[in-house]
């Protein structure tokens, strides 16, 4: 296999997906491997490699938001919407905000 070939098939595809809490279609990409640590990186802040190997990891809520909302708006192709844009919504948007990452989340996992 060749790098163009190996790049190609792994290579991010954006998607359409309805987000029902929203009423509306929007597209989205696969999270890249760098934006995927990023993500984690924002989950597990301040969690050391030590704490992981001895299953003391304790993720707050608010770290969990924030990653969350960081993986939505890197996912986000049409509407692009930052942090701060997502983070500012009313309280009513964090349901959309959760079907796209639940999108994310389940990727390539085969439909039921």
């Amino acid at each position: 296999m060749t790098k163009a070939e190996l790049l190609g098939k792994f290579g991010k595809q954006d998607t359409v997906i309805r987000v029902e809490a929203w009423d509306t279609d929007v597209t989205i990409n696969q999270l890249s491997i760098s934006q995927g640590i990023q993500v984690q990186a924002e989950l597990f802040k301040g969690q050391s490699i030590a704490d992981m190997g001895n299953g003391k990891v304790n993720v707050s809520i608010d770290a969990v938001s924030k990653s969350t909302i960081l993986a939505v708006s890197l996912a986000l192709v049409e509407p692009k919407l930052s942090v701060k844009e997502l983070s500012d919504m009313g309280q009513d948007g964090l349901a959309g905000i959760n079907e796209i990452k639940e999108k994310l989340d389940n990727w390539d996992k085969p439909k039921k």
